[in-house]
């Protein structure tokens, strides 16, 4: 089903539609998985299926009282699991020499010194980005999903990071102050953002994948999902490779009118969603945002690509067309990451 909202642009249509039917198909593959998953979220929940009860037991009656085994055996495999992975609260990780490295520097003491000293500032780095990027508690998420539903999604992205730290300036006293025997100095705060990759934990609910083979990455693509707000959307601009245009557009064409509810959910999407959120009444998030990174036909990309261009002129050093469609065989696949939403590529 379409989205709702304004129709599909030429220039989004070829590439938008690929990854949505995508989605539909993931999404539909996926259903008897979701039957098992929402199975042990009401075991864990201690929900009570009466259906599952046989009728002739008891008189007439039957308590709705029982000890919640099911919470109880989830969060003892829950605490083993961090008690032995996080040690002392952090994740664990080793930084050793390639074997070729020590062959070729085995007898240079000298050599290993400096091999030494680079682990250690790599190893201080690393534990310096991860707790930057909350990337523990990240994993602590997907350690519960793990015990929950049997298996759990992270993804690792690039993440600003913005570092506080003093610096020393010269203080203005209105007077010459060279001739002083010390220099007075003052101190001044500054922002430093620095690109630090970051482990994210991706709710399993909103994630769809190639269900015929055993990694996601193996599969034709990935798409994870989410439900946005214009608000969020507006954020996306000018950030890289996001089209504002396009933007612009999804904006413009989701504006609800005067004195009508806004759009909601989808119902396929609704019953797709985590169990935690899917009765809630009053929504804010109701974009479907689709981040596909995967193979799509070389055709489908030139087409887009084309299309794109003709109708932003200013995007043409910014994307350029290669190859001919018109030669393209089953199996000229190109590896993509792109964003949809109600129509329209957003991120390409």
């Amino acid at each position: 089903m379409p989205d709702p909202g304004t129709p599909a642009t030429q220039a989004s249509d070829s590439l938008y539609e690929f990854i949505r039917k995508d989605y539909e198909r993931k999404r539909f593959n996926r259903q008897a998985l979701q039957t098992k998953w929402n199975d042990n979220y009401n075991n864990f929940m201690g929900v009570i299926d009466e259906d599952k009860w046989k009728k002739e037991e008891a008189e007439g009656w039957r308590s709705k009282t029982f000890i919640n085994i099911t919470r109880q055996k989830v969060m003892t495999a829950f605490a083993i699991i961090l008690d032995l992975v996080l040690s002392g609260g952090k994740i664990p990780f080793m930084l050793k020499r390639s074997p070729e490295d020590e062959d070729l520097h085995r007898d240079d003491p000298q050599n290993e010194e400096v091999a030494r000293k680079g682990i250690q500032f790599m190893t201080d780095r690393i534990e310096h980005q991860l707790e930057e990027t909350g990337s523990d508690r990240a994993f602590q998420k997907n350690v519960l999903s793990l015990c929950l539903y049997g298996e759990t999604i992270a993804k690792v992205r690039m993440k600003p990071i913005v570092r506080k730290r003093w610096v020393p300036v010269k203080p203005d006293l209105g007077f010459d102050t060279s001739r002083l025997p010390q220099q007075p100095m003052d101190y001044a705060k500054v922002d430093e953002t620095h690109i630090d990759p970051e482990w994210s934990y991706a709710p399993l609910w909103d994630v769809f994948r190639d269900l015929e083979v055993e990694h996601p990455k193996d599969g034709n693509a990935v798409i994870h999902r989410k439900f946005v707000s214009p608000f969020f959307l507006r954020g996306k601009k000018g950030k890289p490779f996001f089209i504002d245009q396009e933007i612009d557009a999804v904006l413009d064409g989701l504006r609800p009118p005067p004195d009508t509810p806004a759009q909601q959910i989808d119902n396929d999407d609704l019953q797709s969603l985590a169990p935690g959120i899917r009765k809630l009444q009053y929504r804010e998030n109701t974009i479907r945002y689709l981040e596909s990174s995967g193979r799509v036909p070389a055709k489908v990309i030139e087409e887009f690509e084309k299309n794109l261009q003709e109708k932003y002129p200013e995007l043409r050093g910014r994307i350029p067309v290669v190859g001919n469609p018109a030669t393209e065989q089953p199996g000229d696949d190109v590896y993509i990451s792109a964003v949809g939403a109600a129509g329209h590529i957003i991120r390409y």
